[in-house]
């Protein structure tokens, strides 16, 4: 069965180089082929995926093992992280010198080129993004730029179509990108452009398309009243913790790599019984702590643990936690809470079904729609819907223990 196959790729992996703080892949990437084959796959063969969820849980990495399968198999991948980009053009940009065949290039200007509808100064400026050294693009050029997007969205799009091989386009941190536009003057109306271009270039039979995000968009989506149709054909994605004995054999493969002949198995199950979420990136985070103390005792483990790796990990998460309720308005945010702590309260009964869940939010915020709240949460890497079960649950342990942490805003009556 799949959890079988899952646990004969994990074991055949027998060192693990530590490593905690950024994305990796290859010999540093812990094998999560539950998530990263089928992904794969569903990539190379036309789909599209969004995967959104808090910051440590192993986003990036999932994303660069896709990259590195994909290449393998001989895949067109452009890999673009555009959070500190603020415009279309730099998009474009990031894409365009990403994407490894220069004869794709070629092809888009002269496509651009061609056409009577094209401005040549627009045809000049995209030259001069994809140069050997681009040059910064002036507000004139970027004005001219996006009067003529629409043209230059389908001849990219051509483009694409014409490749003869499957390409796959994996934006990281998009929901930054559409935020600093946000901030500009028209930054609406350039998100709009930007919103239906990827629609249509991932709609092309040969393209899939992974959008990230540390935040989600749905969120944003209704804060600005953009069109939710742009992000519907896209899959979700979920990072989940791992099963408790792939973390074991993670663990095993660090000690290996390590060669500590003072580990042992108790140490291990303090751990693990430990960490709040079997992360990777966690397991790593307590390794490093275990292995630079040389904690030989359970005793030494659980102090470890009380006065470093516990404050450390709640005071990140928290903070998200905080930070991204706080996106929200006067009016949202206590709904948003509300079905926080009612889903932990039932985590340990297995979850809050899913209709209960609704009259809840029903009866203490009458004028909140209970889907679009849970849209936003799951995004936000707050619950997860297990729809076998047809109940909602915490996306992670550390939801419920910040919950625990937070007073009960008073529901609302009359």
């Amino acid at each position: 069965d799949m959890y079988t196959a899952i646990t004969e790729v994990v074991m055949a992996k027998q060192t693990l180089p530590p490593h905690y703080g950024s994305g990796v892949s290859g010999d540093y990437f812990w094998p999560r082929p539950d998530i990263v084959e089928p992904l794969a796959a569903s990539l190379a063969d036309g789909q599209s995926h969004k995967m959104f969820g808090l910051r440590r849980i192993g986003k990036s990495s999932v994303m660069l093992e896709v990259k590195r399968l994909l290449e393998e198999r001989k895949v067109v991948v452009a890999h673009v992280d555009v959070q500190d980009l603020n415009g279309l053009h730099a998009l474009l940009r990031d894409l365009l010198r990403n994407l490894p065949d220069q004869k794709f290039r070629t092809k888009l200007l002269g496509g651009l080129e061609e056409t009577r509808r094209m401005s040549q100064s627009v045809v000049t400026t995209i030259k001069n993004m994809i140069g050997t050294t681009p040059t910064l693009i002036a507000v004139d050029e970027e004005r001219d730029l996006l009067a003529y997007w629409g043209s230059v969205s389908e001849h990219f799009a051509e483009a694409l179509k014409n490749y003869g091989q499957p390409v796959v386009l994996l934006i990281d941190e998009f929901p930054f990108l559409c935020e600093n536009l946000l901030l500009r003057e028209g930054g609406r109306e350039m998100l709009v452009k930007l919103l239906a271009a990827l629609r249509q270039w991932r709609s092309l039979p040969n393209v899939g398309m992974l959008i990230t995000g540390s935040i989600g968009m749905r969120g944003m989506v209704y804060r600005h009243g953009l069109n939710s149709a742009h992000l519907n054909d896209m899959m979700m994605v979920q990072v989940r913790p791992m099963a408790e004995p792939d973390a074991r054999a993670m663990l095993g493969a660090l000690v290996s790599h390590a060669k500590l002949d003072w580990w042992t198995e108790p140490v291990t199950d303090a751990i693990v019984r430990n960490v709040s979420a079997l992360y990777p990136s966690f397991i790593q985070y307590a390794f490093n702590s275990v292995k630079s103390r040389r904690a030989i005792s359970v005793e030494e483990v659980h102090v470890i643990f009380t006065q470093e790796i516990v404050p450390g990990l709640s005071q990140d998460f928290f903070h998200q936690f905080r930070s991204r309720l706080k996106r929200y308005d006067s009016a949202q945010r206590p709904a948003l809470e509300h079905a926080v702590h009612i889903v932990a309260q039932a985590e340990a009964a297995g979850g809050l079904a899913i209709d209960p869940f609704y009259d809840a939010l029903e009866q203490a915020f009458p004028d909140q729609d209970g889907e679009d709240l849970l849209e936003i949460l799951v995004e936000d890497g707050f619950l997860l819907p297990d729809m076998a079960g047809n109940v909602i649950r915490v996306a992670s342990p550390l939801v419920t223990i910040w919950a625990a942490s937070r007073p009960r805003r008073r529901r609302r009556t009359g």
